[in-house]
C-alpha cells in the first residue's frame, strides 16, 4: 500500500510538473506541434524475428495542431505480424491525464490496390481524448514478429525529421551479436553508442538538436516499372503500377531546410 501510494504522489507532482513547464514555454511562430520525444526500438531474436516499439511525446501548440493529433494510427501487415499494441495518453494543460481506452481503437483494411492487387494491411485506429492547445500527447506503438518478413533479411528506414520539430530523437537496435546487422545514419551526425552484453548487441543513436537539413534522392537512375496492360488500368492516370519498389515517377530528388 505504501508504495502505491508514493507512485500516485509521484504522478501527481509528475503532472504538476508537467504542467508548469508546459505553461512556461513557447512555440516558434507558425509551429502548431512540437515533437518532445522520439524513441525507436528494434529488438532482433535469434531467428530474426523483430520487435519494434515506437514511442512518441508531442506538446500541442495551438487548435490546428490539436486537430492534426487527434487520432493515434498505427498499421500492420497480418501475414508475418501480431496485432499491435497500443498505448497512449493525453495529460491536458491543468496536469489531468486521459488514457486512451482500448475499446475505441477500430481496426479497417489498406489492402486494396489497382486492379487484381491487393495486401493484407491493416490499419488500427483511435480518437485521443481531451485533446486540446497546451496538452502533451504520449503514444506507444509495438509490433511484434510472428515470423521474420524474409528469410534473407530485410532493410528498414527511419525518417529522422519529419513536417513538425522534433527536439529529441532515440533510435534503438538490439540484436544477438551472431545476427549481422548493418546500420548507417544518413544527413544528419551523431555517433551512436555501442555496448556488448550476454551475447547480445545494443546500438543506440541519439539526437537531441533540432534536425536543420536534410537533402537526398530516390531511384537516382531514373527507372521506371514495365507499363500495365490497359485492362488492368483501372485508372487510366498512369500506366505504371502503385506497388512498384521504386515508385512510377521517375527519379525523385528532395531537399529540406528547417
Amino acid at each position: 500500500e505504501a508504495k502505491v501510494k508514493d507512485l500516485e504522489t509521484w504522478k501527481e507532482m509528475l503532472s504538476e510538473w508537467h504542467a508548469k513547464a508546459i505553461a512556461e514555454r513557447k512555440a516558434e511562430p507558425g509551429v502548431d506541434l512540437v515533437g518532445l520525444e522520439e524513441d525507436i526500438t528494434f529488438r532482433y531474436d535469434d531467428q530474426g524475428r523483430r520487435t519494434t516499439t515506437y514511442r512518441r511525446v508531442r506538446w500541442v501548440v495551438t487548435a490546428e495542431g490539436a486537430e492534426a493529433a487527434s487520432v493515434f494510427r498505427t498499421s500492420y501487415e497480418a501475414w508475418h505480424e501480431q496485432k499491435p499494441t497500443m498505448r497512449a495518453r493525453v495529460i491536458t494543460s491543468d496536469g489531468t491525464e486521459h488514457p486512451l481506452s482500448a475499446s475505441s481503437i477500430v481496426e479497417s483494411s489498406e489492402g486494396e490496390g489497382p486492379g487484381p492487387l491487393f495486401s493484407d494491411q491493416r490499419l488500427l485506429s483511435a480518437p485521443l481524448p481531451a485533446v486540446a492547445a497546451g496538452c502533451v500527447i504520449e503514444e506507444e506503438a509495438t509490433h511484434v514478429d510472428t515470423e521474420p518478413a524474409f528469410l534473407a533479411g530485410t532493410v528498414t528506414r527511419v525518417a529522422l525529421n519529419d513536417l513538425i520539430p522534433i527536439e529529441h530523437v532515440v533510435v534503438t537496435i538490439d540484436h544477438p551479436k551472431a545476427l549481422p546487422v548493418r546500420h548507417a545514419l544518413r544527413s544528419a551526425t551523431a555517433t551512436p553508442t555501442v555496448t556488448e552484453k550476454d551475447g547480445r548487441k545494443l546500438i543506440r543513436y541519439e539526437l537531441t538538436d533540432h534536425i536543420k537539413f536534410a537533402v537526398g534522392a530516390d531511384n537516382v537512375t531514373d527507372v521506371y516499372p514495365d507499363p500495365l496492360p490497359p485492362a488492368l488500368n483501372t485508372t487510366g492516370a498512369t500506366a505504371f503500377s502503385n506497388y512498384s519498389p521504386f515508385g512510377r515517377s521517375g527519379r525523385f530528388i528532395y531537399g529540406r531546410v528547417s
